[in-house]
């Protein structure tokens, strides 16, 4: 599985982040403002991401083991308000 994600920094740029091309000593920088994302906000969305990955290659796996319904998690949004 190919993990990225969407971050929105505070100056307005939206980028991505890829989980397979970072390490944990290299937070993510706005190609903007040049912002860097604190060391624990990345350590946790690296955890995140990688368990997001996990989760998709468990959900194949026991498609073909096992016969479950194939429905992966392409994305998962987060809003800050509700429509």
């Amino acid at each position: 599985m190919f993990v990225q994600a969407t971050i929105s920094c505070k100056c307005g740029c939206i980028f991505e982040s890829e989980f397979q091309k970072s390490s944990v000593e290299n937070p993510p920088k706005c190609p903007q403002c040049g912002q860097a994302m604190n060391d624990t906000s990345w350590k946790s969305l690296r955890d995140t991401m990688a368990q997001f990955g996990d989760l998709n290659q468990h959900i194949v796996k026991w498609h073909l083991e096992r016969e479950e319904p194939l429905m992966q998690v392409p994305a998962i949004t987060v809003r800050t308000l509700r429509d």
